[in-house]
Order: structure tokens, then sequence, then C-alpha cells
């Protein structure tokens, strides 16, 4: 069939009739056929879906042939099935329809399709699951798209005039491939404990990997990797391991993460070419021969929050030349033994523990005192939450008096400033300052509540909304105040009569409970004509409506007034009654 239409029509794909781009991909908007993925990034071993489509609406199609190329040494076909669109296409034709599809040989997918009522399509053509090798090359893998033959109602040749637009799958490096993670105990990060690449001259480390940030170099985790010359780590990074870098001979400068608190025992001993290490500024430990004989080191800068070097950490050390190091800082044994080259510490004054250091040890230099910006106060304000990193305004008071600037005299660094809550911030000096302060200050959210019922309120029941915060999410529930019962009708338990109050209460017309009570204050009040006042007329009335005369007395209130003496009957004892309060014989 293949061959038939390529001999016979010069299959193809056709005339654009709509212009009606679709929104699968939007880079391909110009093209006629194209290609997407299901995102941006793939790493080795990974799986792509990758769709063919049409991001316009073609009709008057008579025949196509179209092939689609991929390196097969990086991506291995698992399956293809063509889309809901192409066969409501195809199923459309009356008669004269004929397609076949070939990917049996790697590398190469075909498609031929012929119809004499016209195809049109739009939409999904086909999709494509491809598996990446887990050894495929790092980088950018083509897959093309390649009209061989199209023909339109007319059986013109089209071929030339079809736009295709072919993809790029960006492959990475899986991390599992070469080196060895493990959670860590808390199951929030992972550890690199081993690193198996030889080859690679320039290491870096992602910053997550399973879904969970890198948080650790594991100990002897690239030990004796001569061939690395960089390693880039990641900001999540809070400790360097034991012996973690020992012997890495050709690494010649490292950036240690900010948030990183402690470098182990012999974390990078023997690096012999180390000539620049920036240390973090929240460092707390610096361990036992951590950077014995890194002869190429020059300076190192040690953090104000450096509790503790421990011993001979920078011993042989032969061209170190300049130390910066805070009063805070415990010093331990023989931490600069043979650093021949030393001539100068940098410090503020009072730094006790340098001193009793230089004394125990007999070296002799230089000692360049800076301005200690941590003699005053300093203060970070609340802040609101934002969804984002924050940044706490931020006061300082020397007690010398002086002024200082931020960037100028010193600097900020931000920790756990994201989320609400309590948050961090290290201002530390900087120019002719050194030391700093730990502040900590409170993110804190405005909520802007949306409420959304949950439960409808009740005069039995209290009701209870949902508050959502449009800002942060929080979310809480909150009980609504029950309704009022509603009865407008008093019933009698105590009716009142000419001798004696009565006793009466509210039934609810939704709960059917009882909801007040009352008592009725006056004795009844006889007047069944309505006038005001309490005659024999009233009397009467009565004694018309005890023998029948039925109309001589019209409404309820009135006949309740008849009946007094609440027996529920209207009779001559009731006139007889009236009478008596007439005349004032019943006192009301």
């Amino acid at each position: 069939m293949k061959t038939f239409i390529k001999r016979v029509v010069s299959v193809a794909v056709c005339v654009v009739i709509l212009i009606c781009t679709l929104a699968v991909a939007p880079f391909a908007t110009d093209a006629d056929i194209a290609i997407s993925f299901d995102r941006a990034g793939y790493i080795q071993g990974e799986t792509v879906v990758a769709q063919v489509y049409f991001p316009k609406s073609f009709d008057k199609v008579a025949a196509l042939d179209m092939v689609l190329t991929y390196d097969s040494s990086k991506l291995e076909l698992e399956s293809l099935t063509m889309g809901e669109d192409f066969y409501d296409a195809y199923n459309s034709q009356i008669n004269g329809k004929a397609f076949s599809v070939n990917y049996n040989n790697p590398g190469i997918v075909d498609w031929a399709l012929v119809g004499s009522n016209n195809f049109k399509f739009s939409g999904v053509f086909a999709e494509i699951v491809f598996n990446i090798n887990k050894n495929a090359e790092i980088g950018d893998s083509e897959i093309t798209i390649t009209i061989e033959n199209a023909a339109n109602s007319g059986y013109v040749n089209v071929t030339d005039s079809i736009v295709v637009e072919g993809g790029v799958v960006s492959i990475g490096q899986n991390l599992s491939n070469y080196m060895t993670l493990e959670l860590n105990e808390s199951k929030t990060g992972y550890i690199v404990t081993n690193y198996r690449n030889v080859k690679d001259k320039d290491v870096v480390i992602p910053e997550i990997y399973d879904g969970l940030p890198i948080v650790e170099i594991g100990d002897s985790a690239f030990k004796d990797h001569a061939e690395i010359e960089s390693i880039s780590l990641p900001k999540t990074i809070t400790k360097i391991g034991y012996r973690a870098f020992t012997s890495c001979n050709k690494l010649t400068s490292i950036e240690l993460p900010e948030v990183m608190t402690e470098i182990a025992d012999n974390a990078f001993m023997s690096c012999m070419a180390l000539k620049q290490v920036k240390m973090p500024i929240i460092l707390e430990k610096i361990g036992k021969q951590a950077f014995y004989q890194c002869y190429s080191l020059e300076s190192v800068i040690l953090p104000f929050t450096l509790k503790s070097i421990g011993s001979y950490a920078f011993s042989q050390c032969y061209n170190m030349k300049t130390v910066t190091i805070s009063k805070n800082t415990a010093i331990g044994e023989n931490a600069f033994l043979n650093c021949s080259a030393l001539s100068k510490f940098i410090t503020v004054a009072d730094n006790e523990n340098l001193v009793n250091y230089l004394n125990d040890s007999g070296i002799n230099c230089e000692i360049e005192y800076r301005k200690d910006i941590s003699l005053g106060t300093a203060v970070a304000e609340d802040t609101k939450f934002t969804g984002e990193a924050v940044t706490a305004p931020v006061s300082v008071e020397l007690t010398s008096g002086d002024e200082v600037t931020a960037d100028t005299d010193y600097k900020l660094l931000y920790v756990d400033n994201v989320d609400i809550g309590e948050a961090r911030c290290y201002l530390y000096g900087i120019g002719d300052y050194l030391e700093g302060y730990i502040l900590d200050f409170n993110i804190f959210c405005e909520h802007d509540f949306t409420e959304t019922v949950l439960r409808e309120a009740t005069c039995s029941k209290n009701g209870m909304v949902s508050c959502k915060c449009s800002i942060c999410g929080y979310e809480t529930r909150k009980l609504t105040d029950m309704l009022p019962h509603q009865s407008e009708k008093w019933v009698y338990d105590v009716r009142p009569t000419v001798f004696s109050t009565g006793v009466k209460h509210k039934v609810c017309n939704e709960c059917g409970n009882i909801f007040e009570t009352d008592t009725v204050a006056d004795k009844l009040f006889p007047d069944v004509d309505g006038d005001g006042n309490v005659t024999s007329i009233d009397a009467l009335m009565v004694l018309s409506y005890s023998v029948g005369k039925t109309g001589a007395i019209r409404g309820n209130e009135r006949l309740f007034n008849a009946d007094t003496n609440a027996d529920g009957n209207i009779n001559a004892i009731d006139a007889l009654n009236i009478l008596r309060v007439s005349v004032g014989l019943i006192e009301q």
C-alpha cells in the first residue's frame, strides 16, 4: 500500500482550510505538523510521552506518507497508539480509505494513508512512548518529522509546502547511575554516600533527588577522586562528612552552601590543589584535620558563627597567608601548625581565644583588628507572609554610636524565611567590621478568609463553615449561631379567667420544641362586643350564643373572652360572670 501511494498520488498532507491553533504546544503554532512532550526535561532511564499532532485544522487530505526518526541508541520505542483525533478522521471516510504504520525498524516510524473522500485532521495524530536508555548520552536528542510525499484532494503534490516541526528530548544524568544516595534518619533528605564516576572532571550535584533535597555529602563519598577539578554543591547541603573529599588532588576551589553548619574531620584533607574555599556564613564546626595538607590554600575567612576548629584543621597549609577569625571560635590544638607562610590574623579586639592559641602554639604573626559590629543591638522586625522568601527590616545600633549601613558595613543572610512561623536572619560585618548577630523574627499572615458553608444552621443545631485563607492557604472551621425559633402563636397551658391569670408557651414551627414560656399577667377581660367595656350587653351576647344563636359572637378572640371560667363552654354561667364583672363584684 505504501509503495502504491508513493507511485500513484505522491502521498501527503493537505492544504490549510481552517487556521485554528491548538494549545497542545504553543511553540509549534506556525507548524502544520509538530511534536509535543509531556514535560520539558528527562533523565536517563525515564519515560518520554510524545504526541505527533496537527496544530491547525486540515481537510481535503488525499494522501500522506510521513516518517518520524529518532536516535535509537538513546531512545527505545515502547508503544505507539494512534490518537482519537486520527480515528475520528479515518472513520469518517465512507469508502476508499487505507492506512498503514510501521515501527519495526529501530529509529524509524513510517505512516502512510490514502482516502478517496479526503481526510480532515486536527489534534493528536499519534502518541508514542519512549524509554530513555539508562546509559544514554547526556544532552539533547532530536526527533524529526519528514513528509516524503503529500497530496491534496486534487491530487496536487503539496509535499514541499507542508511545515513540520520536530522536537528535542533533553536528557539529564540519572544520579543513581554514578552515585549512591541514601535517605537520612528523618527521611527528609538524601545523603550522597558513594560517587562512582571516574570520567568527569566537573561534578554538579543537583538540589533534588526523587522529590527530596540532597542535604549531606556522606563519609568518604568522593575520597580519592583525583580526576575532579571542580564540584558544584546544591544550596541544600548542610554537612560535609568524614573524609568526604580527601585526596581530591585536582580540586582547585569550592563554594560551600550558605546553610551548611558542619565540616567533619578530614573532609578536605590532602586536597593539595585547593586554593580557595568560600566558607558558609552559618558554619558552626570545622572538624579535626579538615583541611590538613591543603598546600595551596592561601587564605580563609571564617564566619562569626563558627564555634570550634578541630585540632590540626589547617595544619601544613604551607601557602596560608591570612586567616580571618571570630572571637567566638575556640581553636583546637595545632590547628594552624606548619602554616609557614602565615603572616596575619584578622579579628576584633578582646579575642581571647586567638591570643591564648598564639601564646600556646608559639606562633608569632601580625594581628589586624577590625571594628566589632556585635557590640550593640540589632532587631529584625516581624514580617507579613507573601508565599515567597521575605526579608525582614533590620535595625542596628552600636554602643559606640557609629552608624552602619547595609552592604557597606554589613550584609544579611535570611534562612527559613518562606513559611509562616519563626525565621532567622544572620547579620555579619564586612569591610571595616567583623562579627555579627543571629536574629529571629516571625512571619505572619494577615488572613483573608473565604468562607464555604459545610452545614447550614438550624434552630436546634449550630452551622459550620470552612474558612480558607486566600493568601497562605491556611484552613480552619468555625461554628455559626443557631437560628432563632420561629412562632407567633401562643399555646395556653393554663388559660386566664375572670378570676385568675394564666400560663402560656410557644412551640417552634421548625423543630416542634417549646422555646418560650410566660405567665398571663392579667385576668380575662370579657369584652365580647369589642367596645372596650364589659357591660350587660356582653352578657346578653353570651346568653344568645349559649342558646344557639351562633352569629351573636364572631371571631376567635371574642369567643375566648366569652369563656370566662375557661371550662371550654360558653353558657349562662359565663353570662353571669360578665354581669358580675360589669357591676364590680369581680375585680379586674
